[in-house]
């Protein structure tokens, strides 16, 4: 039993210092492009603020207060203020600048921009209105405006101002660019497709997600083979789904297994119906499904996975399942699990420690400890390695009921040829702790879109 609660000390610790190296992304990460030097306007010394150098009316040698006065350092300008981030103080030169001349346009648009990067938008738009009120084709204030729409959520209106800056003779490549961008956002391909006409190019990752637009009908199968010692259990399965834009996508899918307990062949089969969500910070999948074979399958199974992104770098998941086991001839169990874990990302690598409470239902609770990586080599490319170490690290729960201590590996690839054909391949082993055999599972899957 010792050796049960140990297993989870390794992964957990590394858990640990990895939460410590990546939860706190470098502050500079997180200001928006525009936080450089160079979008910041040119300051002008205000007319009404006398020059800070000594008064000519007393001369420099006269006392040794004026001496002193002669000396001392020129405050610093509000662009060293911001280059440094220190807003607070570069807002409070700019208020007092606009507090001696209330139509100061230039104080006005930079006070603007900085509480855009503070992140009060509601202020920082009403500020922009007034200089566009004032000068409608400054192209610095109807640039800031379309990010202000666009942090908002307004992607559309963010369109229409970057278009109207082209009107006025903006021909900027990285404007156009940055239109291309937000209507691949707002997932309208005939607007990208005319946009593309006047220029600028998609990456690969928006290529991609064009096709999952024009195609959002959704085929997969798969064939996985699991081997315990000497037995062999193959497993096919087959889905189709639908994509109802960015927000929803349902797939419905069936599965057959056929297992040898003692050299006698077993068959069970299960259906499933799957639910993937994304709204904003939110993303979640759900799953059911069940089956009626009375074997080694679940009767029903109910799992959901969701997360929360917190900002760019991390989020929080929750990972939740009750399965109800009622094979024929034994003991019925309802086994509960609740996992909690914590998902980091830095560029294309991403890392989720996290820990697994499992209810037996009957009988007491089994803990778990888990750690995911994914490595995002290129947007048609990922590499995903899972490590699960503790009472029940049986990752989906599939061997059995009841659960066997141990270690569980899972090495795999995600792969999409282009946008409309693509692989997935891992392979699995589940290690118990004691003189048990292990399994050892292989699975390869083939996905389309039509």
């Amino acid at each position: 039993m010792a050796n049960r609660n140990y297993a989870c000390v390794p992964i957990f610790c590394l858990s640990l210092l990895l939460t410590a190296a990546w939860a706190a992304p470098a502050h500079a990460a997180d200001l928006p492009p525009e936080s450089t030097p160079t979008a910041v306007p040119p300051e002008s010394t205000p007319t009404a603020v006398p020059p800070e150098s000594t008064p000519t009316a007393v001369p420099a040698e006269a006392t040794p207060a004026a001496a002193s006065v002669a000396a001392a350092p020129e405050p610093p300008s509000v662009r060293k203020l911001i280059e440094s981030e220190k807003f607070d103080e570069a807002l409070a030169q700019l208020e007092a600048r606009l507090q001696a001349n209330p139509l100061d346009d230039e104080a006005l648009l930079m006070h603007a921009r900085i509480l855009y990067w503070k992140g009060q938008w509601p202020r920082a738009e009403r500020e922009v209105q007034d200089v566009l009120g004032r000068h409608p084709a400054d192209r610095d204030a109807l640039e800031l405006q379309a990010q202000l729409r666009m942090v908002r959520g307004d992607l559309r209106g963010s369109v229409e101002l970057l278009q109207r800056m082209q009107a006025l003779g903006d021909d900027r490549p990285e404007l156009q660019q940055k239109i291309i961008d937000l209507l691949v956002e707002t997932e309208d391909t005939a607007a990208v497709r005319a946009a593309l006409a006047r220029g600028g190019a998609l990456t690969h990752e928006q290529l991609l997600r064009i096709a999952r637009i024009d195609h959002p009908i959704l085929v997969d199968a798969g064939l996985s083979s699991t081997w315990h010692g000497a037995q062999w259990w193959p497993r096919v399965e087959a889905g189709l789904g639908y994509r109802f834009g960015a927000p929803l996508t349902l797939v419905a899918g069936v599965a057959a297994e056929q297992r040898n307990f003692h050299h006698v062949p077993t068959d069970a089969w299960t259906g499933k119906l799957e639910a993937y969500l994304n709204a904003g910070r939110l993303a979640a999948q759900l799953h059911a499904s069940g089956s009626p074979s009375q074997a080694f399958l679940p009767v029903a199974d109910l799992r959901a996975d969701a997360t929360v992104a917190l900002n760019p770098n991390v989020a929080l998941g929750l990972w939740l399942r009750l399965a109800h086991y009622a094979p024929s001839g034994e003991a019925a169990a309802t086994p509960i699990t609740i996992g909690p874990y914590l998902p980091l990302t830095r560029g294309p690598w991403q890392v989720a420690p996290g820990w697994l409470f499992l209810a037996r239902n009957p009988g007491g609770w089994n803990h778990t400890a888990f750690l995911k990586f994914r490595y995002q080599a290129t947007a048609s490319t990922g590499w995903f390695v899972w490590v699960y170490g503790g009472q029940d690290p049986s990752y989906i729960d599939r061997l059995n009921a009841l659960p066997s201590a141990g270690i569980t590996g899972v090495v795999g690839v995600d792969h999409w040829f282009n946008g409309q054909f693509g692989v997935r391949a891992s392979v699995s082993r589940n290690q118990p702790f004691g003189n048990f055999e292990g399994f050892t599972e292989c699975s390869l899957s083939v996905r389309g879109r039509l």
